[in-house]
């Protein structure tokens, strides 16, 4: 629950007219995580200005919408509207609404107004409290929906992203920007299913996963080279809060790579190892004389592939696609597994 300062509109005006601002972000509030217990929380680039000992002051960014991506996705700002006080003209100018979503609405029109944010002010005064503490309806539903209703969300949430994506020009230039935001909400989500993970089968996580996921073919450019960093980062990091549903939905996440070499010449072509024991290795028959290539379907998030040829020509390697099994194939995929 929020509670804003008597003075909170009245300083965020000054602000804003002083600065000529479209955005009035703040960057500092107070916290309560119990009764008469405050205490105050910055962002992320306010907590490195504290360890320099520096002193953090209002800074106004003046078009440059990459910085304002930066804070929100490199430097830990605050992803919540609450924290913002935006011109009006700004909002009509930029089209800027709420979609229709169930979670994370907020957090998408965040980065749809960052995206236009001509002149950006980042002030470090508290003006408001955030009670961490009482009811909260989310956390009290039950496991077999709690699972369910979390990665139906991450689904809707990345269909809206890529929607925005396409038709913003910074987001399209820079994916890294797009892969931040879903890692972000990923790791929210997955933080809010523990209950049902640990009650549900792997199977029943991946009839969920599949059934969500397959909906929509277009988010298959973004999701799928988004969860195969995801697990390939949590093997890395063995966040305990992912472990699970990593270990149990990465088994059905393949990548198809095609390798070929165009001969000048005749001459052989072989795969030497895969790094991958698991992975399915054949030779492609249905290249032109002068190619000759193999195709591996991998079960690993990343893989090394040694390759030697007897002729000179050009190699050429290709990541042909990423899929999400289909339900029958599910056996056979925990057969290669074992």
């Amino acid at each position: 629950m929020i509670f804003f300062l008597g003075s909170a509109l009245e300083t965020f005006y000054n602000c804003a007219k002083e600065y000529d601002a479209d955005i009035v972000y703040m960057a500092l509030h107070y916290e309560m995580n119990r009764p008469n217990t405050i205490k105050v929380v910055t962002d992320g680039r306010g907590m490195e200005l504290i360890k320099k000992g520096l002193e953090d002051n209002p800074t106004l960014t003046i078009d440059d919408p990459d910085a304002n991506l930066q804070l929100l996705f490199f430097e830990k700002g605050f992803t919540t509207p609450w924290v913002h006080f935006v011109r009006r003209d700004f909002l009509i100018k930029n089209k800027l609404v709420f979609p229709e979503i169930p979670k994370a609405g907020d957090y998408i029109w965040v980065i749809h107004s960052y995206c236009y944010a001509q002149r950006f002010l980042r002030i470090t005064t508290p003006l408001y409290f955030y009670r961490r503490y009482g009811t909260n309806s989310v956390s009290k539903s039950t496991a077999s929906n709690q699972f369910f209703n979390w990665i139906s969300s991450f689904v809707i949430f990345a269909k809206t992203l890529t929607y925005i994506a396409n038709k913003t020009k910074i987001l399209k230039q820079n994916p890294a920007y797009c892969y931040q935001a879903l890692k972000k909400f990923f790791d929210w989500c997955i933080n809010r299913t523990n209950d049902a993970r640990k009650s549900w089968s792997s199977q029943n996580i991946y009839k969920t996963l599949y059934n969500e996921f397959i909906k929509e073919d277009d988010l298959f450019e973004m999701t799928i080279p988004f969860l195969f960093s995801a697990i390939d980062n949590e093997r890395k990091t063995k966040s305990r809060a992912s472990e699970s549903l990593i270990r149990k939905f990465s088994p059905y996440i393949t990548a198809r790579v095609d390798v070929k070499l165009v001969l000048q010449g005749e001459g052989d072509f072989q795969i030497v190892s895969v790094s991958d024991g698991k992975a399915t290795v054949k030779k492609a028959g249905w290249l032109p004389e002068n190619e000759i290539g193999y195709f591996i379907q991998s079960y690993k998030g990343n893989m090394e592939i040694v390759a030697k040829a007897t002729a000179n020509g050009q190699f050429l390697l290709n990541l042909k696609g990423m899929d999400i099994r289909n339900p029958e194939e599910q056996i056979k995929a925990r057969a290669l597994l074992d």
